[in-house]
């Protein structure tokens, strides 16, 4: 039985800590989109491409690179809000791909919102739990290279890793 009203108010959302359910209640979808952003612009997606070795040569390669590291990123996102807030996830994610500045505009935010949508079919059935079968299809795309791919599908699978805890991190 609950020793309050605020306790009441609580008690209905499953799974999380009495502490982690009141929270939940002071963030808006503006904020938590606006949080989103800026941990965004505070990442380096041309560090982490470096990172995984894949060759910044060609402005087309890198271009489409970090196109689908912010395609990834916003999955990650997807995947944190329904862990954190899964009673706003819907609405905050509907919210964000109606407006956000991170989408861009124009052919780029066509190709951009593709991208998300492919990668989270991709992601769907495992979500969270493996992000193995994300990593091999960037490796496809990103790598011609037979021999070298199961470096960079390793690699890729470590990258995705550290940015879904980057981004989950970030949310609150």
């Amino acid at each position: 039985m609950p020793d309050s009203d605020a306790d009441a108010k609580i008690a209905g959302q499953e799974g999380a800590t009495p502490e982690n359910r009141i929270s939940r209640a002071f963030y808006s979808n503006a904020d938590i989109i606006q949080r989103f952003e800026a941990a965004m612009d505070s990442l380096d997606l041309k560090a982490e491409i470096t990172e995984i070795g894949h060759g910044l040569g060609s402005i087309f390669k890198r271009g489409r690179a970090i196109r689908d590291f912010r395609a990834v990123c916003v999955v990650m996102w997807r995947l944190s809000l329904e862990k954190s807030f899964p009673d706003q996830q819907e609405e905050v994610y509907r919210d964000f791909m109606a407006g956000s500045r991170i989408l861009g505009d124009g052919g780029g935010r066509k190709k951009l919102v593709e991208r998300i949508n492919l990668f989270w079919e991709v992601l769907e059935p495992q979500k969270s739990a493996d992000f193995t079968p994300l990593a091999i299809y960037l490796a496809g795309n990103l790598s011609q290279d037979l021999d070298n791919r199961k470096v960079l599908q390793l690699k890729l699978s470590l990258t995705i890793r550290r940015i879904y805890n980057f981004v989950f991190e970030s949310l609150i």
